[in-house]
């Protein structure tokens, strides 16, 4: 594959850039500080801590092949695990959660040419399922902190019915009705 002029010049662009930002960073920090800092570390929880976040990225994998399951969508589950950690990527330096969703949007419309309205839409009902699934743990948790009870309880308790009852509007099955 032969790049031309223009790509060269932009991939020449993003490693200056990025050499630009490494140098700095370095000269911002105390780079044997933190250095010291890694080796020092304790090794067991960094690796449980990347053990769960893969374990994570699995899992948000999956939910999203199951949901494009629903439309028909066939995309391996591979490729979708591969999307994820990107997403999160970008939601770190894009404000809110704009840089998960449109990430993972641009992706999804790239391996599902002729369906993107219904590729795009599995990423809106992840959110929307993710969004109810806080709110009803939220329902669950707010009875144990008495102290806020009398304060937040109907609020979280009406939020936290309303969600769970729309979406049973949007997104319940037609058949038969």
């Amino acid at each position: 594959m032969r790049i031309s002029a223009k790509q060269a010049a932009f991939l020449a662009a993003k490693i200056i850039f990025a050499v630009a930002v490494i140098t700095w960073l370095f000269h911002k920090i105390d780079a044997h500080r933190v250095w010291l800092g890694v080796r020092d570390a304790h090794r067991l929880p960094i690796f449980f801590g990347l053990l769960l976040w893969l374990v994570t990225i699995v899992i948000a994998g999956w939910r999203w092949f199951r949901l494009l399951g629903i439309f028909d969508i066939n995309i391996p589950l591979r490729s979708l695990i591969t999307v994820v950690p990107i997403a999160q990527f970008f939601s770190m330096f894009l404000p809110g959660s704009a840089g998960d969703d449109l990430t993972r949007m641009l992706y999804i419309s790239r391996l599902a040419p002729g369906r993107v309205g219904e590729a795009c839409a599995t990423v809106l009902l992840d959110r929307f399922i993710g969004l109810t699934s806080v709110l009803v743990l939220a329902l669950f948790c707010v009875p144990w902190q008495w102290s806020l009870r009398s304060r937040y309880y109907w609020p979280v308790l009406s939020s936290a019915s309303a969600v769970p009852s729309f979406s049973w509007v949007v997104i319940r099955p037609t058949d038969g009705l």
